[in-house]
This record gives C-alpha cells, sequence and structure tokens, in this order.
C-alpha cells in the first residue's frame, strides 16, 4: 500500500508539473503548449478509472480551460469521451467533478455545436444507464 502511495503521490507531482508548464506556455504562445495539453488530455482518458486522479486531472484541466479561451477543446474531449462510451458500465462512475468539468467545457467560447452534441448525446446515453 505504501509503494502505491507514494506512486500516486508522484504521478500527482508530475501531473502537476505539466499543468504549471502548460500554463506557462499558453500564456506566452509558445507552440510545445498543445505537445502538453495533448499528453495530459491523454492521461485524462488513460486514468479514468482512478477516481482521485481522475478528479486532480479534470479539475487542473477546467481551470486551464477556463484561462485560455483559445484552447481547442476537440483535443481533450474526444478521447475522453471515447472512454467513457467504452468503459460506462465497467469502470467509469460520473461524480460531482465530472459534470463540474463538462460544464466549464459547455461554458467555453470554443465549445461549437458539433461537440455540443456529441456532449447531448453522452448525457442522453448516461441518462438511461
Amino acid at each position: 500500500m505504501a509503494a502505491r502511495t507514494a506512486f500516486h503521490h508522484q504521478q500527482i507531482t508530475a501531473f502537476t508539473v505539466l499543468f504549471h508548464i502548460l500554463s506557462k506556455f499558453a500564456n506566452n504562445k509558445n507552440p510545445s503548449a498543445s505537445v502538453i495539453y495533448k499528453i495530459l488530455s491523454g492521461y485524462i482518458a488513460s486514468y479514468h478509472y482512478i477516481e482521485e486522479t481522475r478528479e486532480f486531472l479534470l479539475s487542473n484541466m477546467s481551470q486551464m480551460i477556463k484561462d485560455n479561451q483559445t484552447m481547442p477543446l476537440e483535443i481533450v474531449l474526444l478521447p475522453l469521451m471515447k472512454e467513457i462510451k467504452r468503459f460506462i458500465d465497467d469502470t467509469y462512475y460520473f461524480n460531482a467533478f465530472d459534470f463540474q468539468f463538462f460544464m466549464v467545457v459547455a461554458a467555453h467560447k470554443k465549445c461549437n455545436l458539433t461537440l455540443a452534441v456529441k456532449l447531448c448525446k453522452l448525457f442522453a446515453h448516461l441518462s438511461v444507464k
């Protein structure tokens, strides 16, 4: 248990550093920001089954999205929605922080009609589960 806890703390520390770098790069319009954004988006989709990690990642990504109204939402949303659909009956259970993340996405100025329809379909699917 201690090893798992230590590993979890190392993961959170690494994610914290990545979000910090992403914030700095995004504020400075550094083209490398997109690489870090894609990496973090992949982690959000990959770690969907670890609730504490998912909460940390979604909370930080929500803040990034709020702070950077030019961030393309598809990069983070499409892989996450794919994982949700794949694991909705097994390992993906929605919590308040999941809904808060999707509310931030829905309010974002880059949330276009296509993304909004995909979100509606996802939540329609959830409503019958």
